[in-house]
Order: structure tokens, then C-alpha cells, then sequence
């Protein structure tokens, strides 16, 4: 699932955030430090209203790759 982000995007307009959540986390388990894997936790956290928390996933994903557009906007629309 490392370049499938379908699945990712699915359970984000479906609102199932948890389920995001634990599928970047298989993947992050499998394949540490996968960017987009930080980005789609960030963002399901983000839906979940816990900003803390995805300020400190999309601030890894742009630590992984700091061309990383949607990461760099989410972390900017956070204020971080």
C-alpha cells in the first residue's frame, strides 16, 4: 500500500479517520518513514480535531521531504 493512496483517500471522505489511521501505521511499521504515510495521518488526525497531533505528522512528512506540497500546505494551514 506504500503508493496506494486510494484506500487512504476513501476512508478520509468516508470519515473513517481510525481506519486511516491504522493502515499508515501498518505501512509506517512495514516501511519506516514514508512521508505520505505522516500526510494521511495528519490529515485523519486533523478531521479528528486533534491538531497537536497532526501538526507533529505533517512536520515528519516535511521532514521527510521538504518538496512535499500538500504536506508543506497542510503544515502551514495548521499554523506550523
Amino acid at each position: 500500500m506504500r503508493y496506494r493512496f486510494e484506500p487512504f483517500e476513501t476512508c478520509l471522505q468516508l470519515g473513517r479517520c481510525d481506519d486511516a489511521l491504522k493502515f499508515a501505521q501498518q505501512v509506517l511499521t512495514a516501511t519506516p518513514g514514508v512521508e505520505e504515510m505522516y500526510y494521511y495521518a495528519g490529515r485523519a488526525y486533523e478531521a479528528l480535531d486533534k491538531l497537536p497531533e497532526a501538526e507533529v505528522h505533517y512536520k515528519r512528512a516535511v521532514q521527510r521531504n521538504a518538496n512535499y506540497a500538500e504536506a508543506v500546505e497542510a503544515l502551514a494551514n495548521l499554523g506550523g
